[in-house]
């Protein structure tokens, strides 16, 4: 049996800088590896030592012209490679301070995405991204992928964090900020009326007191 490689955070491998190793199985390690154009992929660990994958699917590809600039050169610092960056790190860079809240638990990003940013890069412009919106997942315990995935205005995905208070009333279920613009109720008043322990019928049909 060979001598199991003692492989450690700041290795590289040609363009690709160990972070972490995820899957421990003797004959199946992976790593978390950190792309020189900054896409973060796993890597088994026979591919890194036989040399097999030296850099991200992206650095690797020549097929399309994009490929060899996506992290570097026109594509560096453009909103939509800061938004795929950011995306990676919060699911897989346990450094990352918003990790816990993603990674931590259990929010991946699709095979489809991962180390490739042509191919989240063709599905933001196919799906209606501009500037000025952000990507947010339509199933906030779901993964980020194309069939969970939109482009929002930042009050829209405000709406859709995990943290908010959903109220079903009639039917409909909304965000208490939601209700509260559809009854003509503060926020603050909503909020504090269900805390009160109110029914949410009363909380949202009751009408507000004016303040003289």
């Amino acid at each position: 049996m060979n001598k199991r490689l003692n492989i450690l955070p700041g290795d590289k491998f040609g363009q690709l800088t160990i972070i972490k190793e995820i899957d421990k199985k003797y004959n199946h390690r992976r790593f978390l590896c950190k792309c020189s154009c900054g896409n973060i992929i796993p890597v088994m660990l026979f591919s890194l030592t036989t040399g097999n994958t030296t850099k991200c699917r992206s650095c690797a590809s020549t097929k399309h012209g994009l490929l060899k600039d996506v992290g570097r050169g026109k594509f560096r610092g453009t909103k939509l490679s800061i938004i795929y960056s950011n995306m990676l790190n919060r699911c897989l860079n346990p450094n990352e301070k918003c990790y816990l809240s993603y990674g931590g638990r259990g929010i991946s990003v699709c095979d489809e995405w991962l180390g490739n940013f042509i191919g989240f890069y063709q599905w933001a412009l196919s799906s209606g991204y501009k500037e000025g919106l952000s990507i947010d997942r339509i199933d906030v315990n779901g993964n980020y992928e194309p069939n969970n995935c939109r482009w929002v205005t930042m009050q829209q995905q405000e709406n859709n964090k995990s943290n908010n208070h959903y109220l079903k009333f009639d039917g409909k279920t909304h965000t208490l900020s939601e209700w509260a613009e559809i009854v003509h109720i503060s926020y603050g008043c909503l909020k504090s009326r269900i805390r009160n322990g109110w029914s949410i019928e009363s909380a949202l049909t009751t009408p507000q007191k004016k303040v003289r």
